[in-house]
């Protein structure tokens, strides 16, 4: 077991988290692990961070990577931040850990729900590593969902109910989209939007007023040929006109 979810007595939650979350901005290639280049890449990229302070002082990570250059595993990081931590303590903060993960790992990475991305969050919630389920109040625990979100999502019976991927999978990738996954919002993405919306403006125009007795056609702008394969290469856009009125103008 990973260890029970409940506050020590002499560490908070909200103590260890704000360690964790300077341990965790160090893992760039967001292994569990932080390299000694990690580091040495902080100290100057996040020296002015506060988290990244308490963490690197609480674990003395300077003199840590002075006297080695192996990388520094959570469980690691850990010992050295709670040298005098019992082992079913360091369990429990280890469960901390990983309920903090997942929530960093929605909220900071750039999560998609894809399939590998959903496995790792349940690797992440689960409480044992040889039990393949978690419970459902492990994701109000790590903050990733609300009860009211979990209670949205469908009825359980026998509620908390473990949960296979197969079933987390089914039933969560949707709202863990909806709730987390960035849209591109880059200058070129709106551009692109920008035409496709103009280009169902001027259709619908041209149907209303094909369709309105004596009224003039709008003049047929000449098409290229590259936007000529671009339109080849997309499946065309058709809103009704009821459809249209709900369209949300594109910010410039």
């Amino acid at each position: 077991m990973r260890g029970c979810f409940r506050e020590g007595q002499r560490w908070s939650k909200e103590t260890f988290i704000s360690l964790f979350d300077g341990f965790d901005a160090m893992d760039i290639l967001n292994t569990g692990n932080v390299r000694r280049k990690d580091f040495m890449w902080a100290l100057k990229a996040l020296g002015s961070n506060l988290d990244f302070l308490k963490a690197s002082h609480k674990a003395r990570l300077s003199e840590y990577f002075h006297k080695t250059a192996e990388d520094l595993s959570v469980d690691g990081f850990i010992r050295l931040a709670f040298p005098v931590a019992t082992a079913e303590e360091c369990l429990q903060l280890r469960r901390w850990a990983d309920l903090r993960k997942a929530y960093l790992f929605v909220t900071r990475r750039d999560f998609k729900a894809q399939d590998h991305e959903l496995q790792k969050l349940f690797d992440l919630l689960r409480k044992s590593e040889d039990v393949d389920s978690l419970n459902l109040e492990d994701l109000t625990l790590a903050e990733v969902l609300t009860q009211e979100e979990l209670d949205r999502v469908e009825p359980f019976d026998g509620y908390p109910k473990p949960l296979t991927f197969a079933k987390f999978k089914k039933l969560f990738r949707h709202v863990l989209d909806l709730k987390y996954a960035r849209r591109d919002d880059s200058p070129e993405w709106r551009k692109i939007a920008r035409k496709k919306f103009q280009a169902v403006a001027a259709k619908l125009e041209f149907r209303q007023r094909a369709t309105t007795p004596g009224a003039a056609l709008p003049p047929v702008a000449p098409i290229s040929a590259r936007a000529l394969r671009s339109c080849q290469a997309e499946p065309v856009l058709d809103f009704s006109r009821s459809e249209a009125d709900r369209v949300v103008k594109i910010p410039t």
